[in-house]
């Protein structure tokens, strides 16, 4: 495996290693006071190998434990590769190679992690260049190879014997592993429904939604919710604030009630779910100035709704959730690229801020909304739109739920604007000195979007679904949309008519 990944490109193997590394870590994780810090190549033999085994292989191992993981070594000298080189020159190779970046963390014992461990001439100078700024003495955390005994207490020699590491996860789980289509099947049956074998996932990656027939009857929509996501008050907010605007002849999609006229229901295994009646309907054109009208309109009335009440327990859009806990998590966990994280580190400071200054500004009132209004949640049929899916519903201000409906630049967003305003204020008063917040919005967006793939990587349906998620070119990417941002924020505004 390690040959694989080191020497094949077969980064995919860091994986399965990690997984097997965590066999060696007793049950809980959280007792063992340790953070995770791989010793990362050199930037030029990153770039073309195109990855950091040492970095994915910690990535892994955090992403399935939780144990903590911190970039706190910097390869600051190019080496030759140590494979070919004698035993003898090894250690002077790489002598003073690393250089510490982060001051010791109180009641932390740094655990190096590396693909392999042969002389343990990396490992040595990694753990010199922490002591040399106070770290405690490293444990080694490696794949099968002669261990630096010197280094390891009698655990990890055990675990580096059994070609081990001494600190890792147990197998990937998943929250919907029970989840199986016969299993569906069943809950629905105890539901006192009638379903058929014609059961089809929808696309959804925070939870599970399948249509499932009833032989005769209307196919239904069964949704089942990421557990620990929404707490049951939550959710039953989100289902409350649909049944408002259905009262009201507003086109949003109820969930249907049980015997007891519940909608939240759980099953036996504790999944909370609800279902839905199967609306039918296509994306609009959004290029129509009638769509644009119609879902002005529709919005308006949606927030006239919403800013009758807040929301009691459900959280808000505010840059400190979106932008400064995303950035934090990005950085602390080690997701990017060595190479990439001072572009990243100065670039997303620099986007906050700006951001900070323009909700300050305009300091919007906040109201319920809808919170993730793209084309997907939308359904049109016959010029009337139905809203579905309101899992993000959240206390926000207006124009979050008006800003994904436009595109193209400043010239082109002013007229779209103002279709959805001439249809909305019908209804609604709008406070356009909150226009200002587009493109922090779409910013925040952005980084909430690369943090919440990495905070789900442990979910299946994620690295199948981002597949270039944690690889050099979608950091690069990354990076490149947040510049382009950082222009569009700096730029003029739309013109609104």
């Amino acid at each position: 495996l390690a040959q694989q990944l080191k020497f094949h490109r077969r980064p995919e193997a860091a994986r399965l290693m990690a997984t097997l590394m965590a066999e060696a870590l007793p049950r809980p994780f959280s007792e063992h006071a340790v953070v995770l810090i791989p010793l990362p190549l050199h930037w030029r033999r990153r770039l073309r190998r195109g990855f950091d085994q040492a970095q994915l292989l910690s990535l892994w191992l955090h992403r399935l434990t939780g144990l903590p993981l911190l970039s706190a070594l910097r390869r600051h000298r190019a080496t030759a590769p140590q494979s070919r080189l004698p035993r003898e020159a090894r250690q002077g190779n790489l002598a003073g190679a690393f250089h510490a970046t982060s001051p010791p963390k109180p009641g932390l014992v740094p655990v190096l992690i590396d693909d392999v461990a042969t002389t343990g001439a990396t490992l040595s100078a990694g753990r010199d260049a922490l002591l040399a700024v106070g770290w405690a003495p490293p444990s080694i955390g490696s794949s099968p190879g002669p261990c630096p005994q010197a280094h390891l207490d009698s655990r990890a020699r055990a675990g580096c014997t059994a070609g081990l590491s001494a600190w890792g996860p147990k197998a990937m789980d998943t929250p919907y592993e029970a989840l199986s289509p016969d299993r569906v099947l069943t809950i629905l049956e105890g539901e006192g429904y009638a379903p058929d074998a014609q059961l089809m996932a929808l696309n959804s990656y925070e939870n599970r939604v399948y249509q499932v027939g009833q032989g005769d009857g209307p196919p239904l929509i069964a949704k089942f919710y990421r557990p620990g996501r929404w707490s049951d008050k939550a959710l039953q907010e989100e289902h409350d604030f649909t049944a408002e605007l259905a009262e009201r002849d507003i086109p949003a999609v109820v969930p249907l009630p049980n015997d007891a006229g519940e909608t939240l229901r759980v099953s036996e295994e504790g999944l909370r779910f609800a279902l839905y009646p199967r609306i039918a309907g296509r994306a609009p054109d959004l290029e129509d100035d009638e769509a644009l009208a119609v879902l002005g309109r529709l919005l308006g009335r949606i927030h006239a709704v919403g800013a009758l009440k807040p929301f009691e327990h459900r959280p808000a859009l505010t840059v400190a959730s979106f932008g400064h806990d995303s950035r934090v998590f990005l950085l602390e966990t080690g997701q990017l690229p060595y190479s990439l994280e001072n572009a990243y580190e100065t670039l997303s400071a620099d986007l906050l801020a700006l951001i900070e200054e323009r909700f300050a500004a305009c300091a919007p009132q906040t109201l319920r909304l809808h919170g993730d209004c793209h084309l997907g949640n939308l359904l049109w049929q016959e010029g009337v739109a139905h809203f579905v899916d309101f899992d993000d519903a959240r206390q926000g201000p207006a124009v979050q739920d008006l800003w994904l409906f436009t595109s193209g630049d400043v010239t082109e967003q002013g007229p779209q604007l103002g279709k959805l305003l001439a249809g909305y204020e019908r209804f609604h008063a709008f406070d356009r000195r909150t226009l200002t917040l587009l493109e922090p919005l779409r910013t925040l967006r952005i980084l909430h979007h690369a943090a919440w793939i990495g905070r789900r990587w442990e979910d299946p349906a994620f690295p199948r679904a981002f597949p270039d998620y944690g690889t050099d070119r979608y950091w690069s990417q990354h990076i490149l949309t947040l510049r382009e941002q950082l222009a569009a924020l700096q730029g003029p505004l739309p013109e609104v008519p």
